[in-house]
């Protein structure tokens, strides 16, 4: 019997970046292999009003709300697979325990649990896996449910795109061999979409929204963010750039940000501003490829960026941009919140841009071989 292979991955996300990598995964299997069956579930489903019905009588009733999400995810999981699937999370920043953990984690272990159940085959591909605390009841529990179905045989294959270290530390030892690195899919997207970058003198500013920096545990206030925005816009016109673009990977809180900043310059008379708010993943890859160079503090427009071959900063307000830049050998290329100055910024975009952006085809090549073995192994 032919297995179905079933991509489960943030479709729905309107952070596009999410999908970037599922439509990326899905063309790195289609076009090494011949597959006879493929479907794509989300692992994050938007359940409709009947089903959601459970969740909001649970919190007018203070009933545990992640219990009766677990029970409704278990259903969910059980009625889209069934026997002899090789079910594949396509990647994507998932293991966390700290923030998203009833949207990423949860699902992940109830995929697990459903999995364990049926014989299926589960691979976790290019995770981003984000910190581990032994004191932590939530990290714990993820680390319960990798080990356990790791040890009964569902999890047979566990990659990251960010640190391997960190990832060994949910698994057993014994099962380190299975673990190992590979790059985002998204370094493919080029290709999986056929889109090139073109010539322009453009310069796109990815505009993030305005407490990322604040929630993830940095002094950096919206206002400072609002501020460094306004000031980079500035400066890039001082140092001679005419055409600049603010854009967004998508995601609702940024697109506000983007507008608002966006009016303020407008107001300001700023000449040749642009704004860019994408309405889906092939867009943002199209309007990335206009660019000259990009200024983002997205982790997958630096990805988009480096696929496409156009130079670009990171503004860290996570390690997975640094793990990033150490992957791809870029670390100057990611300015930390100490250095996060207009000044720092544009004298790094200039430097970027008076030489080619390489990319490193023996890195974007791990994750390319890692999927066709697992076709080979597994679809054969």
């Amino acid at each position: 019997m032919k297995r179905r292979l079933i991509l489960i991955g943030l479709y729905t996300e309107t952070n596009f970046g999410d999908p970037i990598i599922a439509y990326s995964v899905e063309w790195l299997f289609l076009s090494q292999l011949k597959i006879d069956s493929i479907e794509r579930f989300d692992l994050n489903p938007s359940f409709t009003k009947i089903i959601d019905l459970p969740l909001l009588l649970a919190e007018k009733c203070k009933v545990n709300v992640e219990n009766v999400r677990s029970k409704l995810l278990e259903i969910y999981f059980s009625k889209i697979l069934s026997d002899h699937d090789l079910v594949v999370v396509v990647g994507g920043g998932l293991i966390k325990y700290k923030y998203q953990y009833d949207q990423l984690a949860l699902p992940i272990m109830k995929l697990l649990t459903v999995s364990q159940k049926k014989k299926i085959t589960v691979v976790l591909n290019a995770i981003g896996v984000e910190g581990y605390d032994s004191k932590s009841t939530r990290c714990l529990r993820i680390k319960d449910c990798l080990s356990e179905a790791v040890l009964n045989g569902t999890l047979k294959y566990i990659s990251t795109r960010d640190d391997i270290e960190t990832l060994q530390k949910y698994i057993p030892q014994s099962y380190w061999k299975i673990c190992k690195k590979v790059a985002d899919p998204a370094v493919w997207i080029s290709e999986a979409f056929g889109i090139k970058k073109q010539s322009t003198d453009t310069i796109g500013i990815g505009v993030i929204r305005e407490r990322i920096f604040l929630d993830n545990g940095f002094n950096f206030s919206p206002l400072q963010l609002f501020n460094l925005y306004i000031h980079l816009v500035l400066l890039l016109k001082a140092h001679g750039f005419e055409s600049i673009e603010l854009f967004t990977n998508g995601q609702y809180a940024d697109n506000l940000f983007a507008k608002r900043l966006f009016h303020v310059l407008t107001q300001m008379g700023v000449d040749s501003i642009h704004l860019k708010i994408p309405n889906d993943a092939r867009e943002l890859v199209k309007a990335i490829s206009s660019y000259k160079g990009v200024l983002t503090a997205r982790l997958h427009s630096c990805i988009i960026s480096y696929s496409l071959g156009v130079p670009f900063i990171g503004m860290v307000w996570n390690e997975k941009l640094k793990f990033f830049g150490e992957s791809v050998k870029m670390e100057k290329n990611f300015i930390d919140i100490d250095r996060l100055r207009p000044e720092v910024l544009v004298q790094r975009l200039e430097e970027v841009l008076a030489t080619e952006l390489h990319r490193d085809n023996k890195y974007r090549e791990t994750v390319r071989e890692y999927i066709f073995k697992i076709g080979i192994d597994e679809l054969s």
